[in-house]
């Protein structure tokens, strides 16, 4: 048991930061794996290239390109190449 209030109340804030970090790690995993499902059922190879997994897949495959780190398909293409993918 904390000494003091103060402990004590950083002894529930550490567990409630504790709980949400296993929920978020929870839901994380739940999304890789229905993301994995999804990019498999499409019968894409993308995910054979180094670099490539299931998220990129499935924003490539699904169209959804304005939300890749590089903006635009044509400029994922390019580093692909760039990078002898």
């Amino acid at each position: 048991m904390p000494p003091d209030a103060v402990a004590a109340a950083r002894c529930e804030l550490a567990a409630a930061f504790l709980d949400d970090l296993r929920r978020t790690g929870a839901q994380l995993r739940a999304a890789r794996t229905k993301l994995t499902t999804a990019v498999q059922a499409s019968g894409t190879s993308l995910t054979g290239l180094f670099g490539v997994g299931p998220v990129i897949a499935a924003a490539i495959t699904g169209g959804d390109t304005k939300r890749l780190r590089y903006g635009r398909l044509v400029e994922l293409s390019s580093m692909l190449v760039y990078c002898r993918i």
